[in-house]
């Protein structure tokens, strides 16, 4: 079954790895095999880990209407 939540190209980054830890006052992710990495990078390591994923935010509806807040 495919899943369709994670994108195997656009998700392989060194924020979203097991062995990266993302920094809170710099741009980049402290990996136990290279090193300090910047978020965007990968290498052979890699290994995927669900909870480190940030997902996309959407946007919110902005066409309201006044039906839309009238309470019957």
């Amino acid at each position: 079954m495919k899943n369709k939540y994670y994108n195997k190209k656009e998700n392989r980054r060194c924020d979203c790895c097991v062995h990266g830890v993302v920094s809170e006052y710099l741009e980049d992710v402290f990996c136990r095999k290279k090193g300090i990495m910047d978020k965007s990078d990968r290498c052979i390591h890699f290994k995927y880990d669900v909870l480190k994923r940030v997902p996309k935010s959407s946007s919110p509806k902005k066409d309201f209407k006044p039906e839309d807040f009238k309470i019957d």
